[in-house]
This record gives C-alpha cells, structure tokens and sequence, in this order.
C-alpha cells in the first residue's frame, strides 16, 4: 500500500512500516517528508531571490569600484600633467648654455633663461620659438681672453640707449634682459654691464701752447689729464661707454688778431657734431670759444674737440688749465 507526495511520488508505506515498527512514528515521517516538500520549494526560491540580490549588490558594488578607481586614475594623471608642467616651468629657468658659434642659435622654446662664454667676436640670433609677454634673460660671459664682442639680432631692441658694449676683462659676466612684444615683434631689452659704464674724464695741455693753422680745422691734443674714470681717454679722444647719456664742455683759448673767426667743435667719429660759439674779433686780444653738447654713445663712439681760426696766420693756444680744456662726463640716475 502506498501514499502519493505532492509533487506525485509514490511512498511506499510497507517500505516504511519495515523501517519504523511503530505505526505512529510512520505517520510522522510522512508527516516530516510532506512539510519538506510544501516548504523546500519556497525557501529554494527564496534562496535564489537573496541570491539574486547579493549578486547585483555586489555588481552595484563593482560598478561603483570601477567608478572610484577612474576617478583615482584620472585624479593620478592629473596630478602627474601638473607636477611635469611644474617641472617645465621650473626648467625654463634654469639656464641652457648655448652653443658658441660665430652665430649663436637661440631656442626659446623649452626655456627662458641662457648662458654662453664667447670664444670669439659673435653675433647673438634671434629666437627662434617665442611667444608673446615671454621673458628672456642671458648671461654673457668671456672667456680667459676676454675683449670678445657681440652684435645682436635687430630683434633685440636696447631703446635709445642702443646697443650695449659688453665688459672686456677676461670671465667678465654681463646680463641681458628681454620682454617680447608680439605687436612690434620685438624683445625690449635691458642691459647690465659687469664692469662700470660710468666714465667721466678732464684734460688740458699743461700749458703747452698747439699751434693752430690758419683756415684749417684742427684736432686739439691733451697731455695731461686731471682725471680718466674708466680709462676711457687717450690720445686727445674719448670714447665712453654705451648704455648712458654723456655730456661735454670744451674751451679753447686763443690770442687773436683783428677780423678773426674762431670757433669749437665736438667731433663725433671723425666728423663735426655740435659747433660752439663763433667769434669775430675786433682787434688783438685773448678770445675764448667754447661748447657744450650731450649725446649717447654707442660704445665705440669717438669724441674729440676741434677748433678752427682765420686770422690769416696760426695761431697758438693759450694753455692754461682753465682756458683751453675738454672735460665728458656719463649723466647717471
């Protein structure tokens, strides 16, 4: 004899009755045997459900690892454009030596700052990477030998105080300065000089008479100087430095006859620049002319006092220290 479970199974109950002798505890095994199959099923499913949930907390979970670690990733990447754009920029100021060369090639392109030692007379390039409102600086350097020049690109704008003249002692360091102005297509410069571009001079002729020729425009000499700051004076000529106004006064002396025009001059690289007082004399006596004038050299600028008379004969100086002079001087801030 035989009972059917839910889902349809025979139980065979002689089977059971040879297992359980006692008839009570067969009907509570079968009691047992019908609870698990109504209830199995629904804490299967249940089982699956909770399941089904972990599983996709646990995908949410995932998604939201995931998330967090692009964001790390990114936050990383970030950080390392920012710490190589910080390097870059601390670059740029590290002074790049450049290569010398009669032409010295400039690369604006990774840095700001440049350094070179002249090994010879060179001319310094124009960058060839810049952009505007970009600051540059250079140090110029000579070598043991000093007395090394350097000409610029026209880029290089030094203003009205033109083209500096760099220091001539040997391992002399000068410094340049640029601002690029993309509009002019310029770099506005600044120049600082190792060595003093202040000069200053005075001179006369230790009463040593020079004789004058008659219609003839005549350097002047000097064989004593009062003082040379700079050393810039010799051989009756100055040449001062660049990068500064200069000024000058200058007196000659002269003890004319009667219809005498005598005048003094400033002569700028050989040639006149600025013409003092003109006298006409009205009989025999001392005359006096002098100048006055300022100019900005260039560095190589040379400066000399002329004088002329035409008397009809030579003439001598009169050489006192006080009457027949030249005296230049830098006008400083």
């Amino acid at each position: 004899m035989a009972d059917v479970n839910s889902r349809g199974q025979l139980i065979d109950r002689d089977e059971l009755a040879k297992v359980f002798k006692n008839a009570r505890l067969v009907k509570q095994f079968e009691n047992v045997i019908s609870d698990v199959v109504q209830v199995l099923p629904d804490a299967v499913n249940q089982v699956t459900v909770d399941v089904a949930a972990a599983q996709a907390t646990a995908n949410i979970a995932l998604a939201d690892a995931a998330t967090a670690q692009a964001t790390a990733t990114s936050a990383l990447s970030a950080a390392n454009t920012a710490q190589a754009t910080a390097d870059a920029l601390a670059l740029r100021d590290v002074p790049l030596p450049l290569v010398d060369a009669p032409l010295i090639l400039v690369d604006a392109l990774q840095h700001n700052a440049f350094s070179v030692t002249l090994g010879g007379n060179r001319t310094l390039d124009a960058p060839s990477v810049v952009v505007d409102g970009a600051l540059l600086s250079f140090a110029l350097r000579q070598d043991a030998t000093g007395g090394r020049t350097l000409a610029f690109d026209p880029i290089y704008n030094f203003g009205a105080a033109g083209t500096p003249v760099l220091s001539t002692s040997p391992g002399a360091v000068d410094y340049a300065f640029g601002y690029y102005d993309a509009a002019s297509t310029q770099l506005l410069m600044t120049f600082r000089g190792s060595e003093s571009s202040a000069a200053s001079f005075s001179a006369h002729n230790n009463g040593v008479a020079q004789s004058i020729p008659n219609n003839v425009f005549t350097k002047l000499t000097f064989s004593t100087e009062d003082f040379d700051v700079g050393s810039y004076f010799a051989g009756s000529t100055w040449t001062p430095p660049a990068g500064k106004p200069v000024m000058f006064a200058g007196a000659v002396t002269l003890t004319a006859a009667a219809a005498t025009l005598m005048t003094v001059m400033v002569y700028k690289n050989g040639a006149e620049f600025r013409r003092g007082t003109m006298i006409y004399g009205s009989g025999t006596s001392v005359q006096v002319v002098n100048v006055s004038c300022i100019d900005i050299p260039n560095g190589t600028d040379t400066y000399e006092l002329w004088a002329y008379q035409n008397t009809g004969a030579a003439q001598n100086t009169v050489a006192t220290s006080n009457l027949t002079y030249f005296q230049g001087t830098s006008i400083t801030n």
